[in-house]
């Protein structure tokens, strides 16, 4: 059974353990066998305990919740799409009546139409299930790839019988899900009627009440996608342009983890880090070298509690960082009061530490924290004395900013540690020499993740993956619904020609005609986009653990979004009353 030691505070060790667990043992019965080994294990008046956790909710529980709304936008894309080719073969099934109320009067019983219409649509589906799986198999490598660098494992992702069971499955499912409705509404014919009117169009209402409902339906449901897709959008800006407290421009960055049986010693780890930073800052092109054992937007240090002199019934919750007196140079730190750390900060020196802004307001919002004294992170019964405060630093970007103290890192050495250098140029220039005097230094511990430190901030790249695939979904959407848009309306024109003509010839103007057509599609949309913003309201929750800076119930969102869709919906409505406009009357009449 692997396991790692981390030093979270003072007498306190973490130890993380990895273990398959027999067939048939809960979980709860696991966590007591666990917690009372342990217990047994303890000296007197330690308080340890065991957290028992699933590994697939450790390794996926920061992206599940953004798969499955990405899942559920899928969804909702794929909705869109059924609803525009139920519209679609809703139209088909009203251009073909005549020929349904010939098979009908040639003896074809109801359920005869009703079979042969939704072959016809399951041959559909499955021709589109099979196109996309076409499209996958050529597209899913770029996908993952774009994708695959913000997921904590991706296994090699092939189009097996597993995937190509659930298309096909899905396709029969949409087909007669969506197909149903136009082949009942095809095959209720009233004999009589359709033979007399042998193709008459008609403005009837009732004959496109569900083609009109369908319409409101996809906008709606397109509406909700791209809200969703404007509320990350906005949270995206607002996190780019969120003020970090440190320069992240011209900083390379590297994470180096020590050999235990090379380093064992805390000095020996110590030496080296300082031999390594000192040829880092050898280099030409390098301004200044640090080192911090968390970054920011990466968590930003270990949580623990401590307690100010003179106040013992009191826990502080801060956040701890161990960081060399460079770091704060490096990504530009501001000093607020006091000193910064400085090389005469080691193991010998007494034991200091820096606070940051959000320390000073919580915990000594009257008074000047500088020379008081906290309990010791690393030694109990010990004391640490404060000597400076810094600016705030973004631990991570859906938090605020916790109270923070800076250790001086040769005062508790660790076998990993996160180096920076700020460069004077593009920081990737220096990589190749970087990775020499390291390699120099000691080729057995070669340096991981080097880049510069804008691309290790892997909160805003995976939001922005999120906020790309959202908004992919929400544009595909909008196309959609505007196509289903214009498809019943053009629809509908080709429907009423008869009566356009009439009206041409009576006198109206081309302006009437246009207000007539564009009118009915406008208050399809205008519906929609209600029933679309009161949906997105609902299920507002749904996107609030991937929203930051910004509300999800956010009105200039809501309002640009609607916005858009209607100015959509006008184009779309106009583009078929234009034709309109174009009508012959004589050519209409001759319709009759």
């Amino acid at each position: 059974m692997p396991f790692a030691l981390n030093p979270t505070g003072a007498g306190f060790q973490l130890v993380r353990a990895i273990a398959r667990m027999q067939p048939g043992v809960s979980r709860q019965t696991a966590q007591a066998e666990l917690e009372t080994i342990l217990q047994s294990t303890l000296r007197r008046g330690s308080t340890k305990h065991v957290v028992l956790a699933d590994w697939h909710e450790e390794i996926s529980g920061g992206v599940r919740r953004s798969l499955l709304f990405f899942l559920a936008a899928v969804g909702l894309v794929l909705l869109i799409a059924c609803v525009n080719v139920a519209n679609l073969l809703l139209s088909r099934a009203a251009a073909r009546e005549k020929e349904m109320a010939v098979r009908r009067a040639l003896g074809a019983g109801r359920s005869r139409i009703v079979r042969q219409l939704l072959t016809e649509s399951l041959l559909i589906s499955l021709a589109g299930g099979v196109a996309g799986l076409a499209l996958a198999f050529w597209g899913k490598d770029l996908l993952v790839a774009f994708i695959s660098t913000h997921l904590p494992v991706v296994h090699p992702i092939r189009l097996d019988f597993r995937v190509l069971g659930f298309t096909l499955a899905l396709a029969l499912i949409t087909g007669l899900a969506f197909g149903l409705a136009p082949a009942l509404q095809a095959s209720a014919l009233r004999l009589n009627q359709s033979l007399r009117e042998a193709g008459r169009t008609s403005a009837s209402g009732g004959r496109f009440a569900l083609r009109n409902l369908l319409v409101v339906v996809e906008v709606a449901l397109a509406m909700i996608v791209l809200i969703g897709a404007g509320l990350l959008f906005r949270s995206f800006l607002q996190a780019r342009g969120l003020d970090l407290g440190a320069r992240a421009d011209h900083v390379l960055t590297l994470r180096i983890d020590l050999t235990p049986a090379r380093y064992p010693a805390p000095l020996d780890r110590s030496h080296y880090f300082q031999q390594a930073l000192d040829r880092i800052q050898s280099l030409s092109g390098v301004q200044s070298a640090g080192a911090a054992e968390d970054l920011p937007l990466a968590g930003y240090g270990t949580a623990g509690t401590v307690e100010m002199e003179g106040h013992p019934d009191t826990a502080l919750e801060v956040t701890a960082n161990h960081v060399t007196p460079g770091y704060f140079r490096v990504l530009e730190i501001p000093l607020l009061g006091g000193r910064y750390l400085n090389d005469s900060d080691t193991a010998g020196a007494p034991e200091v530490v820096l606070v940051n802004q959000a320390f000073l307001s919580r915990y000594c919002p009257r008074e000047n924290c500088v020379g008081k004294r906290l309990s010791s992170w690393h030694t109990k019964g010990a004391w640490t004395t404060i000597a400076g405060v810094v600016g705030n630093v973004v631990g991570r970007i859906e938090k605020d900013v916790q109270p923070a103290l800076y250790f001086p890192y040769a005062q508790d050495p660790s076998p990993f540690m996160h180096l920076l250098a700020r460069t004077q140029g593009d920081p990737k220039s220096l990589i190749g020499a970087v990775r020499s005097q390291l390699y120099a230094l000691d080729k057995d511990q070669p340096p991981d993740d080097i880049m510069p430190f804008e691309e290790t901030r892997s909160d805003l790249a995976s939001r922005r993956v999120e906020m790309l695939l959202l908004v992919s979904f929400a544009t595909l959407g909008l196309i959609l619904g505007s196509i289903g848009t214009y498809g019943v309306v053009a629809y509908a024109v080709s429907r009423r020609v008869h009566e356009i003509g009439i009206r041409v010839a009576l006198g109206a103007r081309r302006g009437d005609v246009v207000a007539l057509v564009v009118r009915q599609g406008v208050v399809l949309v205008f519906v929609g986009v209600l029933l679309g913003v009161a949906g997105a309201l609902a299920l507002n929750r749904v996107i609030a653990g991937m929203v930051f800076h910004v509300a999800t119930t956010d009105p200039l969102t809501y309002a640009g979004v609607a916005a858009l869709w209607l100015l959509v919906g006008l184009i779309a409505c106009y583009l078929p009353a234009r034709r309109a406009t174009r009508i012959d009357p004589l050519a209409a009449l001759r319709c009759e």
